[in-house]
C-alpha cells in the first residue's frame, strides 16, 4: 500500500462500492505510487465503472490499473498515476 497521503487502492471484489473508504482516492493529480507485481500477479488496464471513478475521484478520461494478486484479491489503482514493476 502506499504512505499516507498517496494514493491508495480500493478492493474491487466489493460489491458496495458506497462503503468504499473514500480515503482511498487521491488527495491530487501528482499523487502517486508504485505497485510490485509477484509471482503469478497479473496487472490490466481498462476503464473505469462510473461508481469507481467516483471512489477514486478520477476524470472520464483516466484507466484504471486492476491488480489481481496470486490468491485473487484485487485492487484498482489510478492509471495516470500508478507504476507497475515486477519484483526483483
Amino acid at each position: 500500500m502506499a504512505e499516507p497521503g498517496r494514493t491508495r487502492a480500493i478492493n474491487t471484489n466489493a460489491v458496495d462500492t458506497s462503503a468504499v473508504n473514500t480515503s482511498a482516492a487521491r488527495t491530487n493529480a501528482v499523487d502517486s505510487v508504485t505497485v510490485v507485481l509477484r509471482g503469478t500477479d497479473t496487472a490490466r488496464a481498462r476503464m473505469p465503472t462510473p461508481a469507481e471513478r467516483d471512489s477514486l475521484r478520477l476524470g472520464r478520461d483516466v484507466p484504471v490499473w486492476v491488480v489481481t494478486r496470486a490468491g485473487g484479491d484485487t485492487e484498482l489503482y489510478p492509471a495516470d498515476s500508478t507504476v507497475i514493476v515486477p519484483a526483483g
